[in-house]
Formats: structure tokens, C-alpha cells, sequence
């Protein structure tokens, strides 16, 4: 999970990632999901800029992106016997019944709390259930498991499988949301040593000099709560907003 202020390049790093992943992984499959259609072709606008600024990524594609009414994806060049790797991005709709059922080994979440808790749960993270090549993956556990019964190797001398993913990035938001339970959730994993877990937050001041308009921030400062800047450009958790009628209120009561 990454939550980064506003023009911290989340959207844009998740471009990246799902091009670099399809490049370098034959036969890879990577779905970007926001909480709407729009957000998640903001995702694979990001994608269609790398492949018009890269010589590289349109030699290793079979042709230009491809956007549609209900989907938009690109199709990268098969190598080595695999399937071809591509990109898709993909209406989530209400109750995530339009996506159900496909499968993918990266998930690019973006505006994760924005993402109703079951639907990430439920329709989500069990796209990602399949690995990439799941028979080769049983052999080599197989034969994993004979080196360690004859006492020829232990279970640390094998390196974890790591292609499957699911990444998730968000603005800072309030602590009775989903995500917030999630964060600590990682935070617990990532004490007990599992890096298969992360957490960044990732305030405005952290980004590199010249990044950001030091004037837009200033002035969203001057204008926007205390609360609400923190949030947004803080990429700060925060327990409850400040006026009469409270947040956690006002979601408590919406269906």
C-alpha cells in the first residue's frame, strides 16, 4: 500500500510498474482497477504516454493500445512459447460483477479507499489467485520437496515466489475506512519480517525539490482545512474530520 499527497506520480508509477512487469515477465497479465471506469483509464493513460515517448515499448507490442467502451488494453509481442503478456484496464461498476472471474498475476488498485471493502475482497484479490505458470510450479515444488526429504537442501535454500501482486495506492483518508485497518494489518506482517507486505506514506515534502508548485500547495494550504490538507498533501491517516456533524457520522449513516 502507497499513500502519497496529491502530484506525487502514484497514478503515473503504476503505469510504469504494469509496463515494466508485462515487458519482463513472458505471458504476464496486469489489470488496473480504480473505484470508476474513469479512474482506471487515467491508470492506462499513463501507459499510453510511456509507449508514445518509448521506441523500446512499441517494438515489444503487437500494436497501439486499444481503448473501448467497456475496456482498454495493450497486447504485447509473444516470446519464448509463453501466451502474449498485456494490460487491461477495467470497469469495477457497483458491485464488481462486470469483472468477475478475470484473472491477472499484478492488480494495480488505484484510490484504494475509495474501493468498497468487499468488492476488494471478493472480486479483487482472487484475480491474482492463479500463478503465472501454475504446472511449472507444481513441478518445481515437487522437486523442492524431494531435495528436502533426502536432506539435500533445506526450505531457506529456495527463493519465494514473488510474481504475483497486488499493489494499492491512495491519498491520505480517515482512519474508519477500510484501508486504514488494512495499513496495520501490513504493519503487523511487516514486524513479524514478512516482505511480502509494505506500507509507504509519502507527504508532498519528501518529493524532490522542484516537483511539486511550492504556489498551488501554499495556496491549497491557505484554503482547505486543517484536516483535509493533511490528508491530501500529508498522505496522512486521520482519525475524523472537524465540523459538527463527523464523518465517521456521516458514513455511518449512508447505505
Amino acid at each position: 500500500i502507497a499513500i502519497m499527497g496529491r502530484g506525487g506520480g502514484k497514478t503515473y508509477m503504476q503505469g510504469v510498474l504494469a509496463v515494466l512487469s508485462s515487458m519482463l515477465y513472458p505471458g504476464y497479465r496486469v489489470g488496473l482497477v480504480g473505484p470508476s471506469f474513469r479512474q482506471s483509464k487515467m491508470i492506462f493513460s499513463e501507459v499510453e504516454k510511456l509507449y508514445s515517448n518509448s521506441s523500446i515499448l512499441r517494438e515489444a507490442t503487437e500494436k497501439r493500445p486499444i481503448r473501448g467502451s467497456d475496456t482498454c488494453y495493450l497486447r504485447f509481442k509473444a516470446v519464448g512459447g509463453y501466451n502474449s503478456s498485456f494490460i487491461e484496464a477495467l470497469p469495477l461498476g457497483n458491485d464488481g460483477a462486470k469483472i468477475r472471474g478475470s484473472r491477472f498475476y499484478l492488480v494495480c488498485v488505484d484510490e484504494l479507499a475509495q474501493i468498497p471493502d468487499k468488492i476488494l475482497d471478493m472480486v479483487l484479490r482472487p484475480m491474482g489467485a492463479t500463478k503465472l505458470d501454475p504446472m511449472k510450479n507444481v513441478r518445481k515444488i515437487e522437486q523442492q520437496s524431494r531435495l528436502i526429504a533426502a536432506g539435500l537442501a533445506t526450505e531457506d535454500d529456495f527463493e519465494e515466489d514473488t510474481v504475483n501482486k497486488m499493489v494499492m495506492t491512495s491519498s491520505g483518508f480517515y482512519k474508519f475506512n477500510h484501508m486504514y485497518r488494512r495499513m496495520k494489518s501490513y504493519w503487523s506482517k511487516m514486524e513479524e519480517g514478512d516482505s511480502k507486505y509494505a506500507v509507504f506514506q509519502i507527504p508532498y515534502t519528501l518529493l524532490p525539490e522542484g516537483f511539486s508548485d511550492k504556489e498551488n500547495i501554499s495556496e491549497a494550504e491557505r484554503v482547505m482545512s486543517n484536516h483535509e490538507f493533511r490528508m491530501e498533501y500529508m498522505a496522512e491517516m486521520i482519525s475524523d474530520s472537524e465540523g459538527f456533524f463527523k464523518a465517521s457520522l456521516l458514513e455511518s449513516c449512508t447505505v
